[in-house]
């Protein structure tokens, strides 16, 4: 899938530094589940019912060269993993919308794409009546002003296994 690849591309214009804020490289089949359920999801207005449900969405340019991409895990009584009770002290099945990757093109940083996808994010969050939650290194000022814009506001701080601070941010 074309889409898949581009992504993939993506990943590799970023900077090193700005691949820091990532959890790692998505992979192939990552990114197809994704688009896929995000299809059904405009489509249908489906989301499977299993715990944790992946959608990407990406943005395009005008000649549809993938510049920017996000992906989100919608929580439906998802039990906390043994990762997300150690180091966020999770412990509650979780019903949220988590963002877990955010990418946009430097080069067409400053043009909207940031904001189509937020606005896509938040759409999601409120059609399915859920709140929205991203995890945000503490340093990661771009995510941290594009996320306040839209007026996350910081519910947590936890440290991961490399010990770099975590905002957790949350919009109802």
């Amino acid at each position: 899938m074309k889409l898949v690849a581009e992504v993939m591309d993506l990943y590799f214009r970023l900077l090193d530094t700005e691949k820091d804020f990532l959890p790692g490289m998505p992979t192939y089949e990552f990114v197809l589940n994704g688009l896929y359920n995000f299809e059904l999801y405009q489509e249908a207005g489906i989301i499977p019912e299993i715990d944790r449900t992946g959608l990407s969405t990406v943005e395009t340019d005008v000649i549809d060269n993938v510049v920017g991409f996000q992906h989100l895990s919608v929580m439906n009584n998802a039990i906390p993993s043994i990762y997300e009770q150690k180091y966020i002290g999770l412990s509650s099945p979780m019903n949220y919308i988590h963002l877990q990757y955010f990418m946009v093109d430097s080069e067409f940083r400053g043009q909207g794409v940031s904001d189509k996808m937020i606005s896509k994010l938040l759409d999601i969050g409120e059609k399915l009546s859920k709140e929205v939650v991203a995890d945000v290194f503490s340093d990661n000022q771009f995510m941290l002003n594009t996320l306040s814009r839209y007026g996350f506001s910081e519910q947590s701080k936890w440290s991961n296994r490399h010990n770099r601070e975590l905002l957790r941010l949350s919009k109802n």
